[in-house]
């Protein structure tokens, strides 16, 4: 194919977006759209060369995916080489297990399946994974894969004279992969945005966009190019501003962005066209040719330093440091590492190179595996009950089935149907955490607890929660476990007592009843009041029903507290190893718990437990319990808290107390 310069310059329209995306700089709310624009570019490219050589005879799949090792190796290799490198002064043992996994992955461009089940691109865990990025190297390499047997199909189908049937299977295939993506978004969103059958229908019109250069020779006067030209400009720069996290993704919002690309590149090599030959300035053409290494190496960078600090917040000024960081790794990748391998290496050296290298990183990957991710770069606190969250999350509970619910569930303490105290601990991960300390304080002779998942408040009704995937499936989900259990609750189960824990906190920026775009804290505060008043109203009146505010949340990862002049891993000095202040404490968590307090004012058989009182002073809360860190993350305790762990901090909230009232109840 004829070197197109615009089409290296509309590479730096994608991934500039991308940078100030990912570095939280206006005014790219939807950057994240930049990929998209790279997936049309690449199924134009590929398409484009593949048919070329397949009318000329000189077609080979072996010649295909040596050009492709040639591309995309050397700098993968170097991005994993100085990922792995960092995450050894960077990365947690059960953190860095967590790379070497993606980067093993990643070697076989199988990375998008990886972190389909481990990771939502748009939350905020997100932004620590290193990797993370590497999903979108995996589709297109699952793309190359098949795609050139379609374009032989095409021109065979072409050569039998079978010309609009060629057309209509091509265009007929992307359109059942458009259609999956719109109708499968709502219900699967994240299959969704990683994986090639939802995203085939971006690459292929690029792809159809080369065929239709190829074979139909588009002539275009220069104004109608310019116009269409501009036109793909707008859709494609209005889609990355327009757009945000919370939009759903790909599906309908991407037709702008892909369209526009797409007529960017079918009217941009017109040589009169003066709008593309913006994007044939030198500057923008050397990003274009860079764009590779700038998204490769841009997302490890700002990850570490993310991790570093302990936080996914970054002031502009850091942002702006990392970005130049970013281009001078670029840089440096393109011409001392990318270029020599691409244009003067031996297919021989190439394959060999490939090889020996994957052979390599699978030996060191997968020794930092067996070595349970190099615990000795790490201080003693964390080699025993703190070095993973996975350890840190655990607390055995038997699942038992339950008459009258329909799934088996966790109970603790007696067996429940001979139990003479029955108590329901309700509500999400929080509930989870609580109930390793309602466990010490019960009689398991004679109380039962069944942990039940889900939250009253929210109902798929009136009171709903947009995720981050942009979809109401976990209001779907709570909703229908809501009304399960309080049909169970008012007909069979009649519990001596319902204790309701939740994420309060976290909640009310993600709930909206009508409208999902009319969010915001005070909206989604006042129906977190409104959610708990109609529960209160549901559960049975003759019911003790407690309310467990949240627990203090740290909002960041205390896990640098245990490594304080120890180890390799460089982390910063924190303040809340010496507690929470009790102040900021109160400003983030109060408005919720005085909104679960109005609500017991209000019922007779309702009491609202304000947890932060309880277990802080009035200056600050402990994140240290008998020594040994309480937090596993930015809002969950530990659950393998130890007896003198447990005793304690059920003292402070009241627990004994609580249980006791229920259990002397007559």
């Amino acid at each position: 194919m004829k070197y197109r310069a615009d089409i290296d310059g509309l590479r730096s329209l994608a991934i500039i977006p991308v940078l100030f995306y990912h570095a939280d700089l206006p005014p790219f709310n939807g950057g994240f759209a930049g990929v998209d624009v790279f997936f049309v570019i690449s199924g134009f490219l590929i398409t484009g060369i593949i048919s070329e050589q397949l009318t000329a005879g000189s077609f080979k799949l072996s010649n295909f995916y040596e050009r492709r090792l040639r591309r995309l190796i050397p700098a993968l290799y170097f991005l994993l080489l100085l990922t792995f490198s960092g995450g050894l002064f960077f990365l947690m043992p059960e953190d860095l297990m967590g790379m070497v996994r993606s980067g093993l992955t990643a070697l076989i461009f199988g990375s998008n399946f990886y972190f389909l089940q481990t990771t939502d691109y748009f939350s905020q865990a997100a932004e620590l994974r290193p990797l993370l990025h590497t999903w979108s190297l995996a589709v297109e390499e699952q793309f190359y894969l098949f795609w050139p047997l379609l374009i032989a199909a095409f021109v065979m189908l072409r050569r039998a004279g079978k010309n609009r049937l060629a057309w209509a299977v091509s265009i007929g295939f992307l359109m059942v992969s458009f259609s999956a993506s719109v109708v499968f978004l709502a219900k699967t969103p994240l299959s969704v945005f990683y994986i090639i059958v939802f995203r085939l229908w971006e690459l292929g019109l690029g792809g159809l966009v080369a065929l239709f250069f190829r074979y139909r020779s588009p002539s275009l006067p220069s104004e109608v190019s310019m116009v269409m030209y501009g036109f793909g400009f707008v859709l494609v720069l209005g889609s990355m501003i327009q757009l945000s996290s919370e939009s759903p993704f790909p599906g309908l919002n991407a037709v702008a962005v892909v369209v526009g690309t797409g007529l960017m590149i079918f009217t941009g090599a017109e040589e009169k066209n003066v709008l593309a030959s913006v994007f044939r300035w030198v500057p923008l053409v050397y990003v274009g040719k860079i764009s590779y290494g700038l998204y490769l190496f841009h997302w490890p960078i700002f990850s570490y330093y993310r991790n570093y600090q302990e936080s996914i917040e970054i002031d502009p000024s850091s942002a702006v440091m990392l970005l130049a960081v970013s281009f001078l790794f670029a840089v440096f990748s393109y011409h001392f590492v990318e270029s020599p391998l691409r244009r003067k290496a031996s297919k021989k050296t190439v394959v060999t190179f490939s090889a020996v290298g994957a052979v390599a990183f699978v030996t060191i990957f997968s020794g930092t595996l067996l070595l349970d991710g190099l615990p000795h770069r790490v201080g003693d606190g964390q080699r025993g009950y703190a070095k993973s969250r996975a350890v840190m999350n655990e607390w055995p509970c038997n699942e038992v089935k339950i008459d009258g619910l329909p799934a088996r569930y966790c109970v603790f303490g007696a067996q429940w149907e001979s139990a003479d105290t029955q108590i329901v601990l309700w509500g999400d991960s929080h509930a989870k955490h609580f109930a390793p300390l309602i466990d010490h304080v019960i009689d398991h002779t004679t109380t039962s607890v069944l942990l039940y998942p889900g939250v009253p408040f929210i109902d798929d009704n009136e009171v709903r929660r947009w995720n981050l995937g942009a979809n109401t499936s976990h209001a779907t989900k709570y909703g229908v476990l809501r009304n399960r259990m309080m049909r169970w609750l008012n007909e069979e189960g009649r519990p001596d007592m319902i204790i309701i824990a939740a994420a309060w906190t976290g909640y009310p920026t993600s709930l909206f009843s009508q409208n999902p775009r009319k969010r915001s804290l005070k909206l989604g505060r006042a129906l977190v009041g409104k959610g708990m008043s109609q529960a209160a109203e549901d559960l049975p009146h003759q019911v003790k029903t407690v309310l467990l505010s949240d627990f203090p949340r740290p909002a960041q990862y205390l896990t640098n507290c245990l490594l304080q002049d120890e180890g390799l891993i460089l982390r910063k000095t924190n303040t809340y190893c010496e507690g929470l202040p009790r102040e900021t404490i109160d400003g983030r968590q109060s408005p919720t718990t005085d909104i679960l307090k109005s609500v017991a004012d209000r019922y007779d058989n309702v009491e609202a437990v304000d947890v932060v009182d309880r277990f802080c002073t009035k200056d600050k809360c402990d994140t240290f319990i008998g020594g040994r860190l309480l937090y596993m993350d930015t809002n969950h305790i530990r659950r393998n808290l130890n007896s003198a762990e447990k005793e304690l901090i059920a003292r402070r909230l009241g627990l004994f107390e609580i249980i006791e009232a229920v259990s002397s109840s007559p």
